[in-house]
Order: structure tokens, then C-alpha cells, then sequence
């Protein structure tokens, strides 16, 4: 990864990344989902680098490049979109208040967690910018073992706060993939 948009654009996402995972403590409904989270993403991280330095499923060409730098990106509108859908109701942890809302508008009219598949996009287009296939799917599949870890306890914890509701929506929306799963 040795052009400068490949650099802003990886600098961008540690920074926006990391600045919301601080915004707040974990309480006892995250479960020490975060923590798996952001091992998941720095072992992916770490690993999809060696694998890249190895020469390890590497792809020759700027195309495979500006390609990741556009997934990152695709990857932070899509999480900016949905946080800024959630408003005051978004918190980096799992947690629910007592008055807790189910959100259906914006990209959670299709998905229960874009966020996630947001993070999923940055990630993959990461694993791009090191000029590797095999980075890429893996900077895809270890941060997506954790989503599905994180998303139980999430779907449990809202299921617990809203009742019903949270289960209609649940039944009508699917998880991660717009009409897949």
C-alpha cells in the first residue's frame, strides 16, 4: 500500500474507527463483545499485513487498489448513514435504555446491522489496499466471526428491552445482507 489516497483513506478509518469505539463504556449487556471485536480487527489487520508482505495472494495493478480505497469508503458513508439514522439512540457498545426505540428507517429498513456490514466493507477494502486477495478475505471473515458473536448478544438485549416489537422486525428484516441473511 504505497499510494498516498491508500494511506489518507486507511488513516481516515483508524481514526473515525477508533474515536467512535471510545465514546463509551462497555457495560454489562455488551457481554466483552467490543473487546472480541477489536481483536478480531487487529488480528485481521496484522495477519492480512504478513500475508501480504509474504506475497501471499497478491494482485498486481492500481485498479485492485482504488477498488479497496472504494470499499473503505463505501464502508464509512454506509456506517455514517446508519449511525446518523439511529441518532441518539446509537452507542458503540451494546446497550438499551428503557424507552428503547427499533429503528426501521434508513438502511435498517433493509438490514438489522449496516453498521456492521459497514465495518465489514472498510475492512475488506483494507485488506484490498494491501494489494492481496488472500488479506482481503481474510480482513473480511475474522471481523465477520465476531459480528455474528456480537450480534446475538445484541438481538438478545434488544429483544429483552422492546419485546415484540423487536421481534416483528426482527421476522421482517434480514441480518447483515439485504435479502440474503
Amino acid at each position: 500500500m504505497n499510494d498516498l489516497a491508500g494511506w489518507f483513506t486507511v488513516a481516515c478509518w483508524v481514526f473515525y474507527t477508533g474515536a467512535l469505539a471510545l465514546s463509551q463504556k462497555a457495560g454489562d449487556e455488551d457481554r466483552r463483545s467490543g473487546r472480541l471485536l477489536w481483536a478480531c480487527t487487529i488480528g485481521a489487520l496484522v495477519t492480512g499485513g504478513i500475508l501480504a508482505a509474504a506475497g501471499i495472494g497478491a494482485v498486481d495493478g492500481g485498479t485492485w487498489r482504488m477498488a479497496g480505497v472504494a470499499t473503505v469508503w463505501l464502508g464509512l458513508a454506509l456506517g455514517e448513514w446508519s449511525r446518523r439514522t439511529l441518532g441518539e439512540h446509537y452507542h458503540p457498545t451494546v446497550a438499551t435504555v428503557s424507552a428503547q426505540a427499533v429503528v426501521t428507517s434508513g438502511p435498517y429498513r433493509w438490514i438489522r446491522h449496516p453498521i456492521y456490514l459497514a465495518r465489514i466493507l472498510s475492512m475488506a477494502g483494507i485488506g484490498m489496499l494491501m494489494g492481496s486477495w488472500a488479506a482481503a478475505l481474510l480482513c473480511i471473515a475474522v471481523p465477520a466471526f465476531g459480528f455474528v458473536v456480537r450480534i446475538r448478544i445484541e438481538e438478545a438485549a434488544m429483544a429483552a428491552a422492546t419485546g415484540g416489537q423487536y421481534e416483528r422486525y426482527r421476522r421482517s428484516t434480514k441480518k447483515l445482507l439485504p435479502y440474503l441473511w
